[in-house]
């Protein structure tokens, strides 16, 4: 979903989060490190790390254990602190975010973070040591100290973790996870919170191709057919209005946001991004021709003469760069729209291969967090990349939890599409068009150090009207919308009231053995989408956490669901 993205340009624009470049750090005292482990590490007394295996790596999908010398790499091995840490860190990031506290803004770098809420470096070395004795090879330490970066086989990790590697074949791809949790020596227990995944169901990039409707000359019915244009698009009866960059700002004000001037540490500055950087993590390349020509077709150009495109390749020891013959549309859209609503602005897009344990948005996402000068540049980091929320000690969510908190304490907004899958998000690796893993987040999006972002749908083809809020002609921009347009929740799907009432003639309901979705469910397979029309699970994600608390800020939120969980998302932008 573009909302993200675009929302990540707007943030910068609001609230002017400039990076703490030669800022003093915050008058703070830790309490120091304490050493965890002493003495030798006994191999033989074992405590085993629950909630480290996929959801999907089940039984009935099991091909068998891959060989001992299939390799793994860039596994991350999570680190924790201690309460006292804790409790430290969570006050410093209280003044931090007081206006009345002297350290307001006051960001700490990577070093600072680790050396002040990591565990003692005795502890780090014994680990480090205790992972080449196994036979692996260490990458690196984060310098913020919450993980380890690590490479080596299966038949090392089912000797040192005590958990095999099996093939996995899910919905016809192949995947690899291990079959049952990790055991670690009870001594590093302490050290120890998990890992951030030993498998390859990596994160999904949330974008989706659901087509356009229009309604048939012939028959006077609607139907999906493909997007044919960027832009408003006439075909006999009904156009399809398609968002870019200038509607996008025309419809939400931002046209007049660009318009301000603000203070800023250099001068007198207008609010399109000039001398910002935003940070985009993804997993594939981009072609600076296909960047320039929709800088170009839609005047970003010209309205941000100096803003670019950037693709960074993080060091070896990191990741490795993506495939050069990888095409992901997600980058694509990600990094044109975090610039479209800051056109003035760097966008730095950082992108690693997915070749290892760990994705490469996850490792693109850490590198800007624990690199001294990227954590020191990037203001605002976005990705639109989602995985599933499973429990409060799954593989993933400690992660994006740690990863997240560290970004705000340096002072990076971090901002995180909420997903496309409606309350079910751990349907969008399921491959199928109804919902079978009950309710769930995203669990990027879930963490209480996040802005999350939904999407919404327009209504004004639903209510008539859609000629008071578009042009039939497009701008020099390509732009067509006239003014802000109604929203309303985006649900593409057959159980959408909306869509029974304009799509499911004769239908008085959707559920039910003769209902909408069951004539749906035997439609032929839209090319488009791979699902049938209205058969599918494309709607603007939202819940409650399983794992993060209710925030602060979002406590005696008119509207939000009771209950002391995060509630997600924050805000929502159009996006269906």
């Amino acid at each position: 979903m573009t909302a993200g993205l675009a929302l990540a340009a707007i943030l910068w624009a609001m609230v002017a989060a400039w990076p703490a470049q030669g800022q003093s750090p915050p008058d703070f005292s830790a309490p120091p490190a304490t050493r965890q482990v002493e003495g030798s590490i006994d191999d033989r007394a074992l405590t085993r790390l629950p909630g480290n295996v996929h959801f999907l790596a089940q039984a009935r999908y099991d091909r068998g254990a891959v060989a001992d010398s299939f390799p793994l790499s860039h596994i991350l091995l999570l680190l924790t602190r201690n309460p006292e840490q804790q409790s430290a860190l969570d006050g410093l990031m209280q003044e931090q975010y007081d206006r009345g506290s002297a350290n307001y803004h006051k960001w700490l770098t990577p070093e600072e973070y680790g050396s002040m809420f990591g565990p003692a470096a005795e502890d780090l070395q014994q680990i480090e040591s205790w992972l080449t004795q196994k036979g692996f090879t260490v990458n690196r330490v984060a310098a913020g100290r919450t993980f380890i970066d690590f490479s080596g086989t299966a038949g090392e990790v089912a000797a040192a973790f005590h958990t095999p590697i099996h093939y996995y074949d899910v919905n016809g791809e192949r995947h690899y996870a291990n079959a049952a949790d990790p055991w670690i020596p009870k001594a590093l227990a302490p050290l120890i919170a998990g890992f951030r995944a030993l498998n390859d169901f990596h994160p999904r990039p949330l974008s989706l191709t659901p087509g356009v409707v229009r309604r048939d000359q012939a028959t006077g019915k609607w139907r999906r057919v493909a997007s044919d244009g960027h832009l408003t698009d006439g075909s006999g009866a009904t156009a399809a209005y398609l968002v870019g960059p200038q509607d996008f700002a025309q419809i939400y004000g931002v046209n007049q946001v660009w318009a301000e001037t603000v203070a800023a540490p250099s001068g007198g500055q207008k609010l399109t991004g000039a001398g910002e950087t935003i940070g985009v993590v993804g997993d594939t390349d981009l072609a600076a021709s296909d960047i320039a020509s929709f800088r170009d077709q839609f005047d970003l150009t010209a309205l941000g003469p100096n803003g670019s495109v950037q693709v960074n390749h993080p060091p070896a020891a990191v990741c490795a760069a993506p495939d050069p013959s990888v095409n992901d549309p997600e980058g694509y859209i990600d990094a044109e729209w975090a610039g479209a609503t800051a056109p003035d602005a760097t966008i730095d897009f950082v992108t690693c291969s997915n070749s290892g344990v760990t994705s490469g948005a996850d490792l693109a996402a850490a590198y800007i967090v624990q690199d001294a000068v990227q954590s020191q540049t990037v203001g605002v980091l976005s990705t639109s990349y989602g995985y599933c929320e499973q429990n409060p000690i799954s593989e993933s969510d400690q992660f994006y939890v740690l990863l997240w908190q560290q970004a705000a304490a340096e002072g990076i907004t971090v901002v995180v599409a909420a997903g496309d899958a409606g309350p079910a998000e751990c349907d969008e690796f399921t491959g199928v068009p109804y919902a079978t893993h009950g309710f769930a987040v995203n669990a990027e999006a879930s963490t209480p150090y996040n802005i999350a972002v939904g999407g919404t749908d327009f209504s004004d083809v639903f209510s008539g009207d859609a000629a008071n809020y578009w042009s039939a002609s497009n701008g020099s921009g390509l732009e067509s919308a006239l003014s802000y347009i109604p929203e309303m929740a985006w649900n593409d799907s057959c159980a959408s009231p909306p869509v029974l009432e304009t799509f499911g003639s004769g239908y008085s309901s959707s559920a039910g053995a003769d209902g909408f979705c069951t004539y749906a469910s035997r439609l032929p397979v839209d090319p488009n989408t791979a699902f049938s029309p209205y058969f599918n699970h494309f709607a603007g994600s939202g819940g409650l956490s399983a794992v993060s608390l209710r925030p602060p800020w979002q406590v005696g939120v008119t509207g939000l669901p009771a209950g002391g969980a995060r509630a997600v998302p924050d805000l929502s932008l159009f996006a269906g």
